[in-house]
């Protein structure tokens, strides 16, 4: 799921109408159960992008320390990496791999929009105390205890 299409579905999602607040209550169960599923289904994502990156930095340290094997090469059809690196400097060509980078990137961005979701199940958690407070609140207001 995209970032940006998350970010609006919440903004609806969690919307207070402070005049229903007995609706609004009734709705945080269901509210905490649609983005725990959607949590639980980007966690797996990122699972899966996390290991794919651990995979191909593992193609990467072998191919740049010239351990990848001449079949492995023909058959992606890459050429050996020309050059002997320093194990001082392999770290340099690891992070600036393209693929690499990519393959990162992708990760972290799931990982965002992990910590998100994270930070919006913990406000749907509190919700209820939050309604609790605007109730105590218009009683105080009203004088009555």
């Amino acid at each position: 799921m995209n970032i940006e299409k998350l970010k609006e579905m919440v903004e609806k999602d969690t919307k207070l109408d402070d005049l229903m607040l007995d609706k609004e209550a009734l709705r945080i169960p269901a509210l905490h159960g649609k983005y725990l599923s959607i949590f639980l289904d980007e966690k797996l994502i990122y699972k899966k992008l996390e290991k794919e990156y651990q995979e191909l930095l593992k193609f990467k340290w072998e191919y740049y320390t010239g351990k990848t094997d001449s079949a492995t090469l023909a058959k992606m059809n890459i050429d050996p990496f020309p050059l002997k690196i320093l194990k001082n400097d392999l770290d340099l060509y690891i992070n600036s791999d393209t693929q690499l980078s990519e393959a990162k990137l992708k990760t972290d961005i799931q990982r965002y929009k992990l910590e998100y979701l994270e930070g919006v199940i913990k406000e749907l958690n509190n919700r209820q105390w939050i309604i609790r407070a605007i109730i105590d609140w218009r009683k105080f207001t009203n004088g009555v205890n």
